[in-house]
């Protein structure tokens, strides 16, 4: 038997072709016997293939089934029919919809067919679950969690409300790399990946993110990734904290095509909340590691105040003592703990006058008061000691000026009796010494004077000898009728020789005594020309020699030019006598200098000294015999003595000898 439907045709429906919403019709058995443009149209489908129960194909896998059971209830019980669902759209996404229709009866009451409309409810359904997708982000971001936590969360709701496919979190500062946190539906590497790829104006992705502008492309998975080749769609929202970009969201979806806008709002908005978590989680670990910092701080305090073999102790600003160590509390005579909340008038009335000026001083100033002598008194535990004190300033957090003072406190009292030994002993030794320099001035004094006189004593009888030696040898001549024999002749040489030397040496030492005798008159020295007028002076001795002279650029000295001139004739002189036998002399002056003094040296090619003088040829056995009255090269150390430097030499057996002079920067 025909349903009451059957008859009825498609003229009938005519007027609901005009509509401009989707409209069906169903027989009572809930098959659609009519389907409108605007049905069509939204799905992009047949008629054909909408009609019977072909309409169910485009309803959401997800929701078929609840829609159908609903359905059938309402054309059983012949109630009025009402559902939420999503269906295709032409596009191939789905749309929310809301179906309503109502059975059309006969004057009998007889169900002849069904009328229906879909309005469109996706913005609304959209926008209820966004609204509960950020409720939950908010409500599980609240509290104090790891970074990592953070993406995971966000992730792993966008999953669901958006249908992504994965999402990122990565972290960036100031431009640089990007570190991913956290990743869900792929790996870090590929969020790394996505990051560096380059837009149209040139820039990276990352670089276009922070700048601030939220930027959705193409983009496909990075090899080797086996998965897909298949382009995603790429949404890249920037994490703002304070107007400054702080990382980026990175969420992927499997269609390519372009994001709803109502979809941009929720990721913009759940960046919004993943950044002030982010900015949470990073002044929670910055908190953790500043308590961490602080608990081992105060471990090494603790450590520091115990092994410490010093009394240490730490006052607040109102001057009561906050911490002490046991060494401090033996030097005070009160226990640790009666230290505690007190001043320092309450622990140690004797010093309150001396100290507590001085606490207030460093706490006003803001500078430590270093090394303060003291001498703390007796107490039941500890003897009077002489102690040195020092006041810190302990800064207060943020420039909050002083927090307190800290107090260091040495016990000096066995250096204070050492210092007060060694005072006494110094100042014993300084008259031992004042009275061995009075001695030895005298006693130089003397020996000035002894050589002076020596000096004359001897002139006049030499000079006398010498003269009665060649009055002798003329009548010794005369009677043997000039005929002396040559070994008479050897012993007047040999006398005349002894005479002259003793001469010589009477003459050395009343130079030594007018040296001795002499202040100096330090003047600027240019040693160059010095050295070639001593040199002239010099040329009757080396005079039809084959010599070779080398004198270099000679700095200027600080001296006394007669006794340096004295200094250089000697030890040219020296050089000219220790070549004599060489066929090809050398002798060769030049300096170099030192960071504290000046050195000139003189060298030779000739034969060196004896063995025994070759250690310190500045000896009274080693002197010079053309120098005329000669001072010797003893003097030439003395004379450098008395500029405040210094005189060696080196030999070597083959090559001669250096002999070096060291003049000070600053003559003393």
């Amino acid at each position: 038997m025909a349903s009451p439907s059957s008859s009825l045709s498609q003229a009938e429906f005519g007027p609901f072709e005009l509509l401009p919403q989707i409209v069906w019709c169903s027989d009572p058995n809930g098959a659609n016997i009519f389907i409108n443009r605007e049905f069509e149209s939204f799905t992009g489908r047949t008629r054909e293939e909408l009609l019977g129960y072909g309409f169910k194909h485009a309803i959401h896998p997800d929701d078929r089934e609840r829609v159908l059971e609903r359905w059938q209830q309402s054309w059983l019980d012949g109630h009025p029919y009402e559902c939420e669902f999503r269906l295709r759209r032409f596009d191939g996404t789905y749309r929310w919809l809301c179906a309503q229709a109502r059975g059309v009866l006969d004057e009998t009451g007889l169900l002849l067919y069904w009328v229906g409309t879909c309005h469109d409810i996706h913005a609304l359904k959209t926008a209820e679950q966004h609204e509960r997708t950020l409720q939950r982000i908010t409500s599980a971001l609240s509290t104090k969690i790891e970074a990592a936590e953070v993406a995971r969360i966000v992730t792993t709701e966008l999953r669901a409300g958006l249908g992504a496919l994965g999402g990122g979190v990565l972290c960036c500062q100031d431009r640089s790399a990007p570190i991913v946190v956290g990743a869900l539906g792929h790996d870090a590497a590929a969020f790394l990946h996505w990051s560096g790829i380059r837009m149209e104006g040139g820039e990276t992705l990352a670089q276009v993110v922070h700048g601030g502008q939220l930027v959705v492309t193409q983009a496909l998975l990075p090899e080797p990734d086996p998965s897909s080749h298949d382009p995603l769609l790429l949404a890249c929202v920037p994490l703002m904290f304070e107007e400054r970009v702080i990382g980026a969201l990175v969420v992927t979806f499997g269609d390519p095509r372009e994001l709803p806008r109502e979809d941009r709002a929720l990721l913009e908005k759940v960046a919004a909340q993943t950044a002030q978590a982010l900015e949470r989680s990073r002044l929670w670990h910055g908190e953790q590691r500043a308590q961490g910092e602080r608990e081992r701080v105060m471990a090494q305090l603790s450590s520091v105040l115990g092994a410490a073999p010093v009394g240490l102790g730490f006052l607040d600003r109102q001057g009561r003592f906050v911490r002490v160590n046991e060494q401090l509390a033996a030097f005070h005579g009160v226990s640790v703990e009666a230290h505690t909340g007190r001043t320092l008038a309450e622990v140690v009335p004797q010093l309150a006058t001396w100290a507590e000026p001085l606490i207030a001083q460093v706490q006003q100033g803001a500078r430590a008061l270093l090394d303060l002598e003291v001498r703390l008194p007796a107490n039941p535990t500890s003897p009077e000691r002489h102690c040195r004190v020092s006041f810190y300033p302990i800064p207060g957090q943020r420039d909050s000026g002083v927090d307190g003072v800290g107090l260091m406190v040495q016990d000096v009292t066995e250096q204070h009796e050492s210092a007060q030994a060694l005072q006494a002993l110094n100042a014993a030794l300084e008259g031992r010494v004042a009275e061995r320099t009075r001695r030895w001035q005298d006693l130089n004094a003397e020996l000035r004077a002894l050589t002076s006189s020596l000096a004359n004593d001897l002139e006049e009888p030499l000079r006398r000898i010498g003269s009665v030696l060649a009055l002798i040898e003329k009548r010794v001549n005369q009677q043997l009728g000039g005929q002396l024999d040559e070994r008479t002749r050897y012993h007047f040489s040999l006398a005349r020789d002894e005479t002259s030397r003793l001469s010589h040496l009477a003459g050395d030492l009343r130079h030594l005594a007018q040296l001795e005798n002499r202040q100096l008159r330090l003047t600027p020295v240019a040693l160059t020309p010095l050295v070639v007028q001593v040199r002239s002076d010099l040329e009757p001795i080396s005079r039809g020699r084959h010599l070779t002279w080398r004198v270099h650029e000679l700095s200027s000295v600080q001296g006394d030019p007669l006794l340096l001139r004295q200094v250089l004739a000697e030890l040219l002189l020296n050089a000219l006598e220790a070549t004599a036998g060489r066929p090809d002399a050398l002798i060769e002056v030049g300096c170099w200098e030192e960071p504290n003094e000046l050195v000139v040296w003189v060298r030779n090619n000739g034969t060196g000294c004896e063995s025994h003088l070759a250690e310190d040829p500045f000896t009274t056995g080693l002197r010079s015999e053309h120098a005329g009255h000669g001072i010797g090269l003893p003097n030439v150390r003395r004379i450098m003595g008395r500029h405040g430097g210094r005189a060696w030499a080196e030999f070597r057996s083959d090559d001669g000898a250096t002999f070096f002079l060291a003049f000070p920067s600053t003559p003393r």
